[in-house]
């Protein structure tokens, strides 16, 4: 753990391969009760982001491919199918 209210890093973020792992994070998640803090797209991917025991902020992430290196940034619904939500960020 950390002392008290100290911030070291804002975030441990872990690569998934595909979209389709972020969702079945989500759905594990949502299954065992994790609070999710967030779901979104930055522009090339799809991530899931929730708070571990000890407060630290954790987020799940896949890259995708996007012509033009930007697509969708926003929220993103991770219930959606994953060529869907690909589909919608590629899109922009």
């Amino acid at each position: 753990g950390r002392d008290g209210d100290s911030k070291i890093i804002q975030q441990l973020s872990f690569r998934v391969g595909t979209i389709e792992g972020v969702r079945a994070y989500y759905q594990t998640f949502q299954q065992t009760g994790v609070p999710i803090q967030q779901t979104v797209s930055h522009g090339a991917g799809a991530s899931c982001y929730f708070y571990d025991p000890e407060g630290n902020r954790i987020e799940i992430f896949a890259d995708i491919t996007v012509e033009g290196g930007r697509g969708y940034r926003g929220p993103i619904d991770l219930e959606r199918s994953a060529d869907k939500l690909a589909t919608l960020i590629r899109a922009g």
